[in-house]
C-alpha cells in the first residue's frame, strides 16, 4: 500500500500529465538526485499520439527537435518556417513559377517579376535600355513611343542613344545639330527688335563704371547644311531658330589709384526650334547656344563698349556670316539722370536706352 506521501503525488499528477502507470506503483520509488544531475523520466519527450494539428504533442517544458527540411515535392510545410514548397525560398528553381506579384527570383532564373520575361504585359512598364517588349505591346525599344525622349540621338555624348548602331555626327538624325554642321549657310532670317542701354554711375570718389548691353531678338533665323540631307521633296533640309533673343553686356569699372577692369557677358536662347521638310531629320538636344552668334558694332575695339549711337550700325556675327540689319527703323531715344548725396557720398546715375526694328538683314560670308 502506497504511503500518504506517495498517494498525495499520485493525485496531483492526474491533474497534470500522465507520466505512465510506473509513477503509481505500490514500492514508493525515492526522489532522484538533484546534486548527481539526474533528469525526470519524460522531460522533453515527446508522446507518440499525434496532437489536432497533426504534429506530435510535446511535454510541458520539452524542447522541439530540429524541424525537418522542407520537401518541395510534397505538400506541407515541412521545416515549419511559415512557407511551403514554391512559396520557401529553399525551394526556387527551374520547377518553380515566377510570382510577378512577389519580390523574388522564384523561377531561378536571376530576372526578377518585370525583369523577367514570364512577367511581361500591360502591368510592365517598357525597359527602353534593354532587348525585349515588356509592356507587352507589339513594339521593342526604340520601336515604342514609350521610349522616345530615351531613344533620340544627342549627337554628342559619343553615345548611341536611340540604338541604330550609329553614334552621334554618324548618325542622321545628327545632320541638322549645329555640331555635326561643318560648313552651313544662312539661308534666310527674319526682322529683328533690337535694343541699346548705356549707363554711367559715380559712385564718389571710390568707383566709376561704364555698362553696355544689346538684346537682338529675330523672328527666325535659318540654316541649311552644305552638301546636307535633303527633304522627301528633294529639297534642302533647314532648321529655323525661332524667337532667337541674343543678349550681351559689358561692365568697365574703374576704381581710382587702385584697379581697373571690365567684364563681359552673353546669353542665346530660342523659343523653338523646328526643322523645314517632310522626312528631314529632327535633331534632339539642339539649343540655341551652338550657333555662337555674336553681336557688334560695326568698328573694331580692343575692348568693345556699345553705345546708343551704334545701334545704326549694329550686326550680327554668324561665323562664317554677317549680317547686317536693313529697314531699320529707330524708336525713341529714353534718357535719364539721377544724383544722390543722402547716402554720405555723391552717386550719379545716367541711362539711355535706345531701341529699333529690322525689317531683315543683308548676308555676307567673311
Amino acid at each position: 500500500m502506497p504511503t500518504p506521501r506517495a498517494a498525495r503525488t499520485c493525485a496531483l499528477a492526474a491533474f497534470a500529465v500522465h507520466i505512465g502507470a510506473s509513477a503509481c506503483d505500490p514500492a514508493e520509488k525515492p526522489a532522484p538526485d538533484a546534486a548527481a544531475g539526474a533528469v525526470p523520466e519524460n522531460v522533453g519527450v515527446s508522446s507518440p499520439t499525434p496532437g489536432p494539428s497533426g504534429l506530435p504533442s510535446w511535454v510541458p517544458g520539452a524542447t522541439l527537435p530540429p524541424p525537418s527540411p522542407e520537401d518541395c515535392a510534397a505538400a506541407g510545410d515541412e521545416d515549419r518556417d511559415g512557407f511551403a514548397d514554391c512559396a520557401d525560398a529553399e525551394c526556387w528553381g527551374p520547377s518553380c513559377p515566377e510570382d510577378c506579384d512577389q519580390r523574388g527570383d522564384e523561377d531561378g532564373d536571376w530576372r526578377i517579376n518585370c525583369e523577367d520575361s514570364d512577367c511581361w504585359g500591360s502591368g510592365c512598364a517598357e525597359d527602353c535600355a534593354r532587348d525585349g517588349d515588356e509592356d507587352a505591346d507589339g513594339l521593342l525599344d526604340c520601336e515604342d513611343t514609350d521610349c522616345l525622349a530615351s531613344c533620340t540621338e544627342a549627337c554628342s555624348d559619343r553615345r548611341d542613344n536611340d540604338r541604330d548602331g550609329l553614334t552621334d555626327c554618324s548618325d542622321p538624325d545628327c545632320s541638322l545639330h549645329r555640331v555635326c554642321l561643318p560648313d552651313y549657310a544662312v539661308t534666310d532670317a527674319g526682322g529683328a527688335h533690337f535694343t541699346v542701354r548705356s549707363g554711367y554711375r559715380i559712385n564718389g570718389p571710390r568707383e566709376q563704371r561704364t555698362f553696355q548691353t544689346v538684346s537682338a531678338v529675330i523672328d527666325h533665323l535659318e540654316l541649311r547644311a552644305l552638301g546636307g540631307p535633303h527633304s522627301d521633296s528633294g529639297a534642302p533640309c533647314v532648321m529655323r531658330f525661332n524667337g532667337l533673343d541674343v543678349h550681351m553686356s559689358y561692365a568697365y569699372v574703374v576704381h581710382p589709384g587702385t584697379s581697373t577692369g571690365g567684364r563681359g557677358s552673353s546669353l542665346l536662347t530660342a523659343d523653338s526650334i523646328d526643322v523645314t521638310g517632310a522626312g528631314c531629320p529632327i535633331p534632339a538636344d539642339v539649343e540655341a547656344t551652338d550657333l555662337r552668334v555674336d553681336i557688334r558694332p560695326s568698328w573694331v575695339s580692343p575692348r568693345v563698349l556699345f553705345a546708343v549711337e551704334d545701334l545704326p550700325r549694329i550686326q550680327l556675327a554668324v561665323s562664317p556670316y554677317m549680317l547686317t540689319p536693313r529697314g531699320l527703323t529707330l524708336g525713341p531715344l529714353y534718357s535719364e539722370e539721377s544724383r544722390d548725396s543722402a547716402l554720405g557720398y555723391f552717386r550719379f546715375d545716367r541711362i539711355a536706352t535706345w531701341s529699333a526694328t529690322a525689317s531683315g538683314f543683308t548676308i555676307e560670308h567673311y
